[in-house]
């Protein structure tokens, strides 16, 4: 007999009563897919072999290929052996599953979103550890769920979910995009190795660009690295390695104006329209200076390049040159050490560095600043949606 359970804290409106707790194989019949060998499955859908396949990967959500027989029709499928034991995925329409996925069919409104959401925030709890993680179809048939009493509020909550997941499949294809092109222009808007010339250039521009040593057009520098002692939770900003993947934003440690001003007068410090970039770490990861703020960086982690006295070299410039492929490949190429690897002040000044004149590359700078923005906006907003969906599943149900 069902057992009555408390309400969810978020409810769809028009909805009331009591949800009830009930045992996935009273509601579902708990069965499994068939053996299919991956070269049967083609990569992209078409009229002679439009059914997904899903298996036990979680990469694209479980899509291994299409084929030209189906198995089952909107229902659950859950991954049963291995690394990814417990996940579950509703799939919509005719599909064909694979033997390490098991399947819940209902005829009574239960195969949906909302119960596929609401299940597998709880599977995982349910798989065995012992050697291969398995959850197998007798112990899915004993996970207990508590579900709505009327199919109806499943649906609906099942729409909910559905928009949602459009919504951050949209952000995603967007953002994901936006990356495609922005390596694509890394690529096609630098001369390649061996040429003078780029392949796509702004309109008006035109004459070789100019091939130097880095060392040769700015003075790259290092800093001393502070005592942990000398760490401080407020005063100037002072950055490691790691938090210029947080765009510099992030970073949680200081030191005092005074160590600041006595390590400044020693080594000196970065300025606004400096580049700093990661010599241990991720290495040739590189952040340019917006601000005037003071701010000192960890010696032999992260270097700068003083281009904020330079007339010729514009730091915004610089700072997308590190992510260019020629950079990349030279930066990983001369970097030393074993496991851990540095990028140190010796290669940083010999790399090869190829510049336009300096109207063409603040034009450059500008449609990689752009191109940035943009892709930090969908990234913003895909976190966005992400957390939403995170606090629905947590509050829509019980």
């Amino acid at each position: 007999m069902a057992e009555k359970n408390k309400l969810p804290e978020i409810r769809i409106k028009g909805f009331e009563g009591e949800w009830e707790v009930q045992k996935i194989g009273d509601i579902f019949k708990v069965t499994r897919g068939n053996v299919l060998a991956a070269t049967q499955t083609i990569e992209k859908q078409t009229e002679s072999a439009p059914y997904p396949v899903y298996s036990s990967q979680t990469k694209n959500d479980g899509l291994m290929g299409y084929y030209n027989q189906y198995l089952f029709e909107d229902a659950i499928t859950w991954t049963t052996d291995g690394a990814n034991a417990g996940t579950v995925n509703y799939r919509e329409g005719k599909f064909y599953s694979t033997n390490v996925n098991g399947v819940l069919l209902s005829d009574n409104g239960y195969a949906n979103k909302a119960v596929a959401e609401s299940l597998n925030k709880i599977a995982w709890r349910h798989v065995s550890k012992v050697g291969n993680p398995k959850l197998m179809n007798n112990v899915m048939s004993e996970i207990p769920l508590s579900l709505p009493a009327n199919t109806n509020e499943l649906i609906a909550i099942s729409k909910h979910f559905q928009n949602l997941d459009r919504l951050i499949s949209l952000h995603q294809r967007k953002y994901d995009k936006l990356l495609t092109v922005k390596k694509s222009m890394l690529e096609k808007m630098f001369p390649k190795k061996g040429a003078d010339v780029p392949e796509i250039r702004f309109k008006g521009f035109e004459g070789k660009w100019e091939e130097k040593k880095l060392g040769e057009v700015v003075q790259i520098k290092d800093s001393a690295r502070i005592p942990n002692e000398l760490w401080a939770e407020s005063g100037v900003r002072y950055l490691r390695s790691s938090d210029l993947e947080n765009r510099g934003q992030d970073g949680k440690l200081f030191i005092s104006i005074d160590a600041y001003e006595d390590y400044k007068s020693k080594t000196g410090a970065p300025e606004y329209g400096d580049v700093l970039f990661n010599s241990g770490g991720n290495i040739g990861l590189s952040l340019l200076m917006t601000d005037n703020k003071p701010l000192y960086v960890q010696g032999g982690a992260i270097l700068y390049a003083r281009t904020s006295q330079s007339k010729d070299i514009d730091g915004g410039y610089l700072n997308v040159y590190f992510s260019t492929p020629r950079m990349v490949k030279y930066i990983d190429i001369s970097s030393a050490g074993g496991t851990i690897k540095h990028f140190t002040l010796k290669p940083a000044n010999v790399a090869p560095f190829i510049f336009p004149k300096i109207t063409e590359q603040r034009e450059v700078s500008e449609f990689f600043q752009n191109l940035d923005t943009l892709i930090t906006q969908h990234k913003n907003e895909l976190e966005k949606l992400k957390s939403l969906k995170k606090a629905c599943l947590e509050k829509m149900f019980v």
